[in-house]
């Protein structure tokens, strides 16, 4: 299980590359590629830690019955030819591979490679040339486990022995890894099985991108693709139609038309309505993630008088100014739109300039300079002032005084 999902998370490793060479990043490339390269670094460093212990958890199986072993002809003498570190340390103590020349009772010698965890106190026990207590887990196999604390009467052959200790070389014994398992003694997982984890993982990472992959792979360029996803990043409410179904959405959840304000943020949108039609007291309502809801009464009641003047009808009115300001928000105020929060509100018109019964006044708050832009319902803008030094807008507030 855990090499599939090592195999699953090196295909979403594989796919958030892929994604930020094309431009595609919905979740943030860096973030993506940090979160998947930690996954495939912990599965991958859990497949070597569960292929290292491979060897201890048979160590553990074949070392319980040594008597039954002893009487099988399992157990035999072995030399240590050579001893090397594999690298792997297991609770801080080297993981090493040794080569064995193995002397059975049942057959003629043989040598063979096995791996152990080596102590500081083993080590010494361990040099080339020692001779050892192993234990065959099958008679029939080549693979051997050391036995560290052997019955008596072998300890005794251990140490007086000179037959094994002097022999200096014998044949190879290879046998292939027992039916489905590998050489390390991992059950084989067919190809095919990694092949599929593998695209599952890269699949799970390129879902949030599906929309963009879907429009591209139907001939739409990727630049214009890429641009979009930029713009989309912190002005998803001022797409292009966005602001109308927005504000059908709020219409829906108010059960009515007639507002007194229409709010748009960029990611969410608010808006003061009438609680009901014919009332004379308003609600607040929210939209977010294309959910409307109704909040409550709004904090500062309109008085009677002064309602109708207040009140536009937002099914009538063209809202395409919303996008169109926002667009030409950067060039009049010389604020960049991706470090700035930016506002349009929609309203009975109160700047003399405008002549249309409502109008549109978009705010803007950047790192270093605020700007605020008012047009009428054709967009047409009519008053600008703040934004950066030598902006449009910067100039026609000097201008007017």
């Amino acid at each position: 299980m855990i090499r599939l999902l090592l195999a699953a998370s090196v295909g979403a490793l594989g796919a958030s590359v892929a994604l930020a060479l094309l431009g595609f990043d919905q979740v943030p490339t860096e973030t993506a590629v940090a979160v998947t390269g930690s996954a495939t670094a912990l599965f991958f460093a859990l497949v070597v830690m569960v292929g290292a212990l491979a060897p201890s958890a048979q160590t553990s199986r074949v070392l319980r019955d040594l008597d039954a072993a002893d009487r099988e002809d399992r157990i035999a003498l072995a030399q240590v030819l050579f001893i090397r570190e594999t690298g792997t340390e297991i609770n801080d103590r080297p993981l090493c591979e040794l080569r064995l020349l193995v002397a059975p009772r049942d057959r003629d010698p043989y040598t063979t490679a096995a791996r152990t965890v080596v102590g500081v106190l083993e080590a010494a026990r361990l040099l080339p040339g020692s001779v050892q207590v192993v234990v065959r887990a099958n008679a029939a196999r080549p693979e051997v486990v050391l036995v560290p604390d052997p019955p008596e009467p072998w300890a005794l052959q251990a140490r007086s022995d000179t037959r094994v200790r002097s022999m200096t070389s014998a044949p190879e014994w290879v046998e292939p890894p027992p039916r489905g398992r590998t050489r390390a003694g991992l059950v084989r997982i067919p190809a095919v099985l990694f092949v599929v984890a593998a695209l599952l993982g890269a699949g799970a990472r390129a879902w949030p991108e599906r929309v963009q992959l879907q429009a591209w792979a139907a001939g739409e360029p990727r630049a214009e693709l890429v641009g979009e996803r930029a713009s989309d990043e912190y002005l998803t409410v001022f797409e292009p139609g966005a602001a109308r179904t927005v504000a059908d959405d709020l219409v829906a959840a108010a059960g009515v038309s007639q507002l007194t304000s229409l709010s748009f943020y960029g990611t969410y949108a608010a808006a003061d309505a009438l609680t009901s039609p014919g009332a004379t007291t308003t609600d607040s309502f929210w939209w977010s993630d294309g959910v409307a809801e109704r909040r409550g009464p709004t904090l500062i009641q309109p008085t009677a008088e002064g309602l109708p003047a207040a009140l536009f009808d937002v099914s009538t009115l063209d809202l395409t100014p919303v996008q169109l300001l926002v667009d030409q928000t950067p060039a009049l105020t010389g604020i960049d739109l991706a470090a700035a929060d930016v506002m349009v509100l929609v309203r009975r018109a109160t700047n003399a300039a405008v002549t249309t019964p409502t109008e549109f006044a978009v705010s803007v708050d950047g790192d270093y300079h605020d700007a605020w832009i008012t047009a009428d319902a054709t967009g047409a803008v009519v008053a600008m002032e703040g934004g950066a030094p030598g902006s449009p807008a910067a100039l026609a507030a000097q201008a007017n005084g």
